[in-house]
Formats: structure tokens, sequence, C-alpha cells
């Protein structure tokens, strides 16, 4: 008989269809990738910090099926206030949980601590906790009490990461407790489904997590055409259900009457026009305003659970890099400039330095999504109140060259009703391009740069990733530069446009 997991129990709640290929044809589902990877890393560095709260806890031992023997002699004869760290049960009917914590009781029953590395409880967290708590009980274990233990965002480092203050606990006893019939009953469906010869229907109308599933659907389904309804912008689950009972299945054929939001209906209008929608007096009247000398900005940060220096959140995002095109005057050469923190120490003091000594006193600092880059700026003024004027001084002259695009002044249905600079550039200015550089995305820029720093990767593969990080932000700031130039020959087709730069 195959095992029922605690995962995999979450991920049948998410799809039958994901929890019965996980079991049976998992080679079907995306692969195990770098973010993944990253992910489960962090999840359990926060999972030790977590356990300095129980100082007397003891680590169960062993691999799988010795964890298991080793957690039942450890349940059995623990006495009252003896705490467990991943303490392993496999029931008669082979459902199988660890449990991050638990720790017995006067009179025989334990609690059960679940550590999480988000910042708040979420349905999701309890579901989990009630799947323990039913096999513990199936293993003659009663359980008292559940607990989530989660990320405070509150905490702020200072000195050593103090464990008590960065963890918030909170009790879902009662929460849980009113899980449990339905989590028997959904537990009982999930082996029936696990027995089945054939993998169910992977219709999207059978997610309870529309957004959870929706990438693994279009792993499952490469046919999906570009007019397909899984390609319209932000996508509602209700909105989903609705046009699977119309019967609807491309973008063109939803009716004008349908509820849309207004990306889904600047998408649509693009895709029926057949070519770009193009506004160039606004656009001419958005960029107007702009002042030289044209500063064209990005950073690249990190943002781990467990803040990494003084002053900083969990997930505060931490500039160690930016990249900074400047054009001085209509028609001056563009010149470069960058900041890259190559070791250890905390990166935002130098950076601080080099940002102020690069972008000058009066000029347009041009950004793409400036809630971001202004949001980094803000979280360091409050850092160091000695940068703050500058900063602020920086954040009343951004100009978000993303909103060109999100106010949409210029659509294009090969944007997918997205603005991300990674979707625009490809569209306006083809010949730049992401896909032949060695690191292409946020995420594994942060992730690289974070294990360079720490001294995890050293030598000629350490000096490799500097350089391939300083093209990657580079590309950014370039790319705005030729989206900037593409724009500039826009305003020109603009009837009576007046484009007045300040200079």
């Amino acid at each position: 008989m195959k095992w029922l997991t605690k995962s995999n129990y979450l991920h049948f709640l998410i799809h039958p269809a994901y929890f019965w290929l996980e079991k049976h044809d998992k080679e079907k589902l995306p692969p195990f990738d770098d973010a993944a990877q990253a992910i489960m890393d962090a999840g359990n560095e926060i999972e030790e910090y977590a356990r300095e709260r129980f100082p007397l806890g003891q680590l169960v031992p062993g691999g799988l099926f010795d964890q298991i023997d080793e957690s039942t002699k450890l349940l059995k004869h623990a006495a009252a206030g003896e705490t467990l760290f991943q303490a392993a049960v496999l029931t008669d009917q082979k459902w199988y949980a660890r449990c991050d914590v638990v720790i017995k009781n006067n009179g025989g029953s334990w609690d059960i601590y679940e550590i999480k590395s988000a910042t708040k409880v979420k349905p999701e967290h309890l579901h989990d906790v009630a799947f323990q708590k039913i096999a513990l009980e199936e293993c003659g274990h009663p359980v008292r009490n559940t607990y989530i233990v989660h990320i405070s965002s509150h905490y702020v480092r200072q000195g050593a990461v103090d464990s008590q203050k960065l963890f918030e606990q909170v009790d879902v006893t009662a929460a849980v407790d009113g899980l449990l019939h339905k989590t028997k009953r959904d537990i009982a469906a999930a082996q029936a489904m696990m027995a089945l010869p054939e993998c169910p229907s992977d219709s999207p109308a059978l997610a309870s997590n529309w957004y959870a599933w929706r990438d693994i659907y279009r792993h499952l389904h490469p046919e999906i055409t570009d007019l397909s309804i899984y390609n319209l912008a932000r996508l509602k689950p209700e909105q989903l259900s609705a046009l699977a009972k119309l019967g609807i299945s491309d973008m063109l054929s939803i009716p004008d009457s349908f509820a849309l939001g207004s990306q889904q209906k600047a998408q649509l209008q693009a895709l029926r026009a057949g070519e770009p929608i193009i506004h160039p007096v606004k656009i001419a009247a958005a960029l107007a305003g702009l002042a030289y000398p044209l500063y064209f900005f990005d950073y690249e940060t990190v943002g781990p659970g467990i803040p990494a220096y003084d002053g900083t959140k969990p997930y505060q995002q931490v500039p160690f890099q930016y990249s900074l095109h400047i054009l001085d005057k209509p028609g001056g050469k563009l010149r470069h400039t960058e900041f890259l923190a190559t070791g250890n120490a905390n990166p935002m003091p130098a950076l601080l330095e080099q940002m102020q000594h690069d972008i000058g006193p009066i000029g347009s600092v041009i950004v793409w999504y400036k809630g971001f880059e202004m949001g980094v700026n803000d979280a360091m003024a409050a850092i160091y109140p000695e940068h703050a004027a500058f900063l602020h001084q920086v954040n009343t002259r951004v100009f978000d060259l993303m909103e060109i695009f999100s106010n949409f002044h210029y659509v294009d249905a090969a944007f997918g009703g997205s603005a991300s600079i990674k979707k625009v550039l490809p569209v306006v200015v083809p010949e730049l391009t992401y896909s032949d550089l060695a690191i292409q995305k946020g995420d594994v820029a942060s992730k690289l740069w974070e294990q360079t720093a720490q001294g995890k990767i050293t030598g000629k593969q350490a000096e490799k990733i500097y350089a391939d990080l300083r093209i990657y932000c580079g590309q950014d700031t370039l790319a705005m530069v030729r989206i900037y130039e593409f724009l500039m020959r826009i305003t020109k087709t603009a009837p009576g446009a007046q484009l007045s730069l300040l200079g």
C-alpha cells in the first residue's frame, strides 16, 4: 500500500490530479528546480532558529524508517515536559506525518507546534496541523493543543538573532479541531483516489486553489494556445468557472458583457485589433515631465526570512547591487556606473555612499515599478537617518516607466496583459534579450549573490557569478533606456504634441 504523506494530502486539497500524479506519474509534474530548493533551504534554516525556543528539545535521529521506529519509542516513553523535534508516525492505514515540535503534557497528551516561514497563519497551515493531529492520535498519542509558530513581521534585528522575538506563536486548537471531521473525510477520499488506475480529470474547475494549480496545469498542457482563456491576465477562479459554464475556451469568444478587469479589457482590445493600441499623445504627456540628467536605475536585492543585518526585518528587501545608466542631455552619450557588494558585510552603507556620488541633485530617476525602488529607499532611510534626506529627495524625482504600459498608453496582445519588463522588452525591443544571459531572473540573482557573499561559492566560480550579476543588472537598466528611446520615437507621431524635456 502506498503511503499518504502530509504533503501528499495538502496537494490533494489543491487538486486531485496533482495528488494522483505525485503518487503514480511524478515525471509529468514540473521538475524540482533551484527556486524550489532555495525555498526548502530557507525553510530549514528558519526551523533551526525556531527550535531555539525549545531549548530542551531532542531531535529524533535516523533516516526515514529509522526515524519512525525511534519516534515510536520516544513518543511511548516520554515524560511530561519532554520535547521532540521531527517526531514521525506511520499509522496502520499508512498515513505518514512528521511533526516539527511536539511536547508531552501531564496526563499523557501532546501539544503540536508547527513552524512556518510565513508571517501569518494561512488556511493551509490549519489543514497541515489537522493531518498531523489525526495521524498522531491514530498511533495512540492524544493531542491536546495545536500551535502555529510563524515569523514575526515586527521583529527588527539588533545584534544576534533573538529567536524568542523572531517568532510569534498562535494557538490554533479551536480552528484545527473544527477541521478534523472534514480532514478525515478528505483523507479517505485521497486514499480512494490513490487506488485509481488512471489520473482523474485535471480540469481547473476541480482546483480548490487555482493559483497553486495554474502553472502546473500549463506545464501539463503545452498545447495551450496564445488565445486560450488560460492566458487571460489575472484570471480569477470565478471567471474561469463562469467561462467554463459558457463553454468558452478562447479569449476572442469572450462576450462584451462578461465582467473583466481593466488589464483584461486592454489585453482583449489589442488582441481583437490585431495590432498594438498606441496613444502617442498620452505617452508624450507622460514623458514631458522628465528632467535631465536621466538616471535609469535598478536594484537587485535579497530578502531572507532571518534578517541578516542590524536594523532589518524578516523578508525586508536589502539592496546588494544597483545599475545606473545616465543620459546627461538629449542626444548625449550614454554613461554607465554600478555598485556590487562582494563580501558578507552589510552592503547598504557602501552602496549608499556610492549612490550619493553617482546620482546628482537634479534630474529624473527612471525605474520600472516605482513601488519597489522607492520602498527600498524608504526602508534604508529608516535605518540610516544620515542618508534619509538624500533618499527621500531621490524618491521625489522617481519616474515609473512601467506606467506607460500599466496605464495602457501602449498595449500589445503579445504582452499577455502584463506590464513586466520581461514581457514588454522582447516585443518592443526584440534585439535586446535576456535569453542568452547566464542569469535571467531576479530570484536567481539574489540566491547566487547570497551564496557567494556567504562564502559557499568561491574561487573562479564566485568571480563568474559576480561578473554575471553585473551583466544581468546592467541589462535591466539598458532595457529601460532602449524602451525609453522606443517611446520617444512614438511621441514624434503625436498630433500637436509638445514634448519639452527640461535641460
